[in-house]
Formats: structure tokens, sequence, C-alpha cells
């Protein structure tokens, strides 16, 4: 199973220093992934990115994302995901915020 399913609400941290990219498997993997998946369903995912770097998410076969990708150092963002199909999913921007430094 992929990182980023498999929750109502999943939650992932990087810690990676230097830019990175974080491709999403395919839609159809991650629909698989998910628990009692049906289409029309959704999931929330927390991406929190405590690096010294900016994340980018990278939309995988069948996956659409809208509103911004990029996690910049020190903030948290987070995607409402819908399944609009089997083979389909989308990630919806709907928040972002800060990390306190420690």
């Amino acid at each position: 199973a992929g990182q980023i399913t498999g929750a109502e609400h999943v939650y992932l941290e990087t810690t990676t220093d230097g830019a990175a990219s974080m491709p999403t498997r395919t839609a159809t993997l991650m629909f698989a992934d998910h628990p009692n998946a049906q289409i029309g369903g959704t999931f929330k995912l927390t991406l929190i990115n405590s690096g010294n770097n900016t994340l980018t998410l990278v939309a995988g076969d069948g996956v659409t994302i809208t509103g911004t990708a990029t996690v910049a150092t020190l903030v948290t963002r987070t995607f409402v995901v819908t399944f609009t199909s089997a083979t389909a999913m989308t990630f919806q921007g709907v928040s972002a915020g800060t990390i306190e430094a420690t």
C-alpha cells in the first residue's frame, strides 16, 4: 500500500533537505489501497514539511491535482482527495498552515 492512502485523514511528514518531489501512485492503485473505497468517496491528506526544502506533489496516472501542489519549508498543506472513478481521482488543496520552528 502507498503512504498517502488508507485512512479517513492521512498525515505524511517529510524531513528531506533540498528540493524534493513526491509522485503519487496511480489512481487505480490508490483506489485499491483505500479501505471501502467507493466512487465519490473522499479522504483528507495533510502533508507536513519539516525539512529544509520545498516538497512538490506530482500527479501519477489518473490523478489530478488542483490548487497549489507545493509545500514550502515549515508548512503543512491539506488536500481533500476524491475518487471520481476506480481509475481517477482529484487532490484539491484546501488549506495551508505553518509549523513553529523548534
